[in-house]
């Protein structure tokens, strides 16, 4: 199941659902939630600084396809350096 088809809060609760059943310990899935917490903040903010390039080039057809193409999107991150 990928994020992007659930909210944030299902995707959440069905990954916890799905730890406890497996047997994880509560402190192994505080750590889980931690990491991937940090892992979306990291995305929006790369994702952020690609966006204020793009505007300031005014390439906004580009805009629109690294939004919805993980390929573009990628290739654009190379391109400008973005980490």
């Amino acid at each position: 199941m990928e994020p992007t088809e659930l909210t944030e809060k299902e995707f959440l609760r069905s990954q916890l659902e799905k730890f406890r059943a497996q047997g994880r310990s509560e402190a192994w899935i505080e750590g889980w939630v931690r990491g991937w917490k940090k892992g979306v903040a990291e995305g929006e903010a790369k994702f952020g600084r690609l966006v204020v390039i793009l505007l300031k080039e005014g390439s906004i057809d580009l805009l629109k396809r690294v939004c919805v193409d993980a390929q573009e999107r990628k290739k654009q991150y190379e391109r400008f350096g973005i980490n």
